[in-house]
């Protein structure tokens, strides 16, 4: 009987902590790439000019990002999933979340967002003033994301540049300023968001125009594609510009010939009345910010 009281609470225990990681999104890892690239990707770009150029400080950046990115991109999932508790259960994708199916209550999970956006802070302060400035702007917007549909049929855009504000506080840590590259490379990664997240709302099309929630994909419904082809372009021709800017090598725009590729085939791909598809092309986009930030570290 002691064993089994044992084993019951045991089972429980892993349980409660698979719920939190669900909850943070930490068991989808996908997302936290597509934070975190465009960070590394401004510290690719900047790192060759920057007098910033001790290694070790350089890993320390990527590490720094990359832990950043885990915990701002779990404390937004939270409050997104906190603001969103009552629209989840009308949408058939969301509606078995953590909140909106109460498996985890409302305070638990303030708590839980409180305890690692401390923890996030406490990467923040490690940087440069500038740096730790841009970053409290990056969560005031995160904060301010998940309202955003209630208002707007463009919330893809306000995520656009909430999640590239990592390369400007790439260049801030760096060099305590931005650059002309550094400036063309957020407005790139704004569009290639705003791109990759209007792919993300075709799973969830037909619920979203039943419940009135807004999306850009409610706005443009079968235009969609075509929109995305617009975005993904508007952050290639920037891209090939940056090229210009630094002197790039052939490999960087060969390298940017393969993401022109990749772009082509998302675009082709995509259909509103396959919103299953929608999820895979999404989770693709790990693979263009990988070809990206090699494009910089060795083009």
């Amino acid at each position: 009987m002691k064993q089994e009281i044992i084993t019951t609470n045991t089972s429980k225990f892993w349980k409660t902590i698979n719920n939190y990681m669900v909850l943070a999104r930490l068991t989808k890892p996908a997302p936290i790439f597509l934070l975190v690239f465009p960070g590394f990707w401004s510290i690719a770009l900047n790192t060759k000019t920057s007098p910033f150029n001790d290694f070790l400080n350089i890993i320390y950046l990527y590490v720094a990002f990359l832990l950043g990115a885990i915990l701002a991109r779990s404390v937004g999932c939270i409050i997104n999933d906190i603001a969103d508790r009552k629209i989840d259960k009308l949408v058939e994708r969301t509606k078995n979340r953590m909140i909106a199916s109460n498996q985890i209550s409302l305070p638990a999970a303030i708590i839980f967002a409180l305890l690692l956006a401390v923890a996030s802070i406490g990467v923040l302060i490690t940087f440069n003033t500038f740096t730790i400035f841009l970053g409290l702007i990056g969560a005031a917007l995160t904060i301010i994301y998940p309202f955003t549909k209630r208002f707007t049929y463009y919330p893809q855009v306000f995520l656009g540049i909430t999640f590239s504000f990592g390369v400007l506080m790439g260049e801030a840590a760096l060099n305590g300023c931005f650059s002309v590259p550094t400036i063309l490379l957020y407005v790139a990664c704004v569009f290639w968001v705003i791109g990759y997240d209007s792919i993300y709302a075709v799973q969830d099309y037909k619920n979203d125009k039943e419940a009135g929630i807004k999306s850009i994909v409610v706005a443009f419904g079968e235009n969609i594609q075509s929109v995305v082809g617009y975005l993904y372009l508007a952050s290639l021709l920037l891209l090939f510009a940056i090229g210009f800017f630094i002197n790039a090598s052939f490999v960087f725009y060969l390298i940017l010939i393969l993401v022109l590729f990749h772009f082509v085939w998302q675009v082709i791909n995509i259909n509103i009345n396959r919103p299953s598809m929608a999820g895979t092309i999404f989770s693709y986009n790990v693979y263009v910010g990988l070809l990206i930030w090699l494009a910089f570290l060795i083009g």
